[in-house]
Parts: C-alpha cells; sequence; structure tokens
C-alpha cells in the first residue's frame, strides 16, 4: 500500500478549475470520435469523481487527481492508429502537449506527477499517492452494475465463457488468457487489489457483493444448477 502524503497544487482553486475546465473541452473534443462505450467520455467522468474522492483521503490534491483522472484516457481517441500500443503510452504523450501550455501554472514536478500516474495506470505496481488515487478510481469503475455491463460490452460479439473451462478464470491481468467474457468479468473483480482507502473499499465491497451473485447465478444458469 502507498503511504498517504501530502502532495499540494499551489494555485489559486479558481485559477485550478479554469485550466481544468479548459482542458475539459479539449479532451472532449479528442474524445468525441471514441464510439467504444467501455472507455468513452462517460467512463472519464465517473473516474474523475472517485479520483476526487480517493485524493482526500491519500493526501493529494482533489484538483491535481482530477487532472491525472481528466487526461488518463486520451490516448483512447487514436489507439487504432497505433496497434500494439499500449493507450496509456499514447494518452501520456498527448497530455504533454495539452500541458506545455500551462508551464506556468503546473510547475515541471508536479507535471512529471500527473504524467507517471497517467503512463502507469494501466500497468502493474503503483509508487506514488497520485498514482495510487487513479487507479483505484479507475478500478472501481470496472465493479458493479457498471463493472458487469463494460465487461459484456468488451465482449460483444465473441464468447460469453469456455465450455471446457466452467467457473475458472484468471484474476491477474495475462492477456493471452482472457478470451471470453467470463475471463473479462473475473479479472475486474480481481481489481479490488487497487483499492487502497477506506472509502473506496465500502464501495467496492457493495460494488462485488452485486458481481458475486451476478457471477453464482450466471454460472447456475449455464449448468442447469438453477
Amino acid at each position: 500500500m502507498v503511504e498517504p502524503i501530502s502532495i499540494a497544487w499551489p494555485l489559486p482553486g479558481a485559477r485550478k478549475a479554469q485550466i481544468l475546465a479548459e482542458l475539459e473541452t479539449a479532451v472532449r473534443a479528442a474524445m468525441a470520435s471514441v464510439r467504444n462505450p467501455v472507455h468513452d467520455d462517460k467512463h472519464v467522468q465517473r473516474v474523475r469523481r472517485q479520483a476526487r474522492r480517493a485524493a482526500r483521503e491519500m493526501g493529494v490534491d482533489p484538483d491535481l487527481a482530477d487532472l491525472a483522472a481528466l487526461l488518463h484516457d486520451l490516448g483512447r481517441a487514436v489507439e487504432h492508429e497505433h496497434p500494439g500500443v499500449n493507450h496509456a503510452d499514447l494518452s501520456r504523450a498527448m497530455s504533454v502537449e495539452l500541458l506545455a501550455r500551462y508551464e506556468a501554472d503546473l510547475p515541471a514536478p508536479l507535471q512529471a506527477e500527473v504524467l507517471h500516474a497517467i503512463e502507469k495506470h494501466s500497468r502493474v505496481g503503483c509508487d506514488t499517492p497520485l498514482l495510487a488515487t487513479l487507479k483505484e478510481a479507475d478500478a472501481l469503475d470496472t465493479l458493479g452494475a457498471i463493472g458487469i455491463a463494460r465487461a459484456v460490452m468488451t465482449w460483444a460479439g465473441g464468447p460469453d465463457y469456455d465450455p471446457e473451462r466452467l467457473r475458472q478464470a484468471p484474476v491477474e491481468w495475462n492477456p493471452p488468457r482472457i478470451h471470453t467474457m467470463t475471463d473479462q468479468l473475473r479479472f475486474q473483480m480481481g481489481l479490488l487489489r487497487e483499492i487502497q482507502t477506506e472509502g473506496g473499499r465500502r464501495i467496492a465491497r457493495q460494488r462485488l457483493s452485486l458481481m458475486q451473485a451476478f457471477w453464482d447465478q450466471l454460472w447456475d444458469e449455464i449448468e442447469g444448477k438453477e
């Protein structure tokens, strides 16, 4: 677990709000072409809300966490043009360009913190409080009813489950083994490991109970045990 530590964005609140509003306009314009509802602007807005909440518990400036969350999936807008490239790397590159205009408002060390969180948010490991807030917020959006919907949308048109591997699915990120909707669902449930704050765990427990009930009922129906 990353220990909470005070990370502040030393700028008047009104100016931070103005910067966030300007960047939100730019991000929404860039992501207007994203047709995948799993990683669209609505996902970004949900992650922003959770990032602000988690930031308060982690001792991170909520506006700074909001900024990282706002930019974290920007690469989804262009990932179809860069097959095989991690979207987080694309998000970081695009964020560098957007943040360059705010060099006077966001000191280089803080820009580096934000860019680090964006780059690492979809990878294993967590080494800064800002990254912890972003990973928690992003993970919470894979849990609960929205998590079930996202798993189904991710595998729309693909196999629901593997009849040779009933009830067995990976819980760690292992792309070669994720072949079905139930694999995806179980992987998402395993993202509980990214939840570090007490407030986040309360939300996660409630959402996971719904997912577990769905999971059990789904397999009972598949196996004819209902």
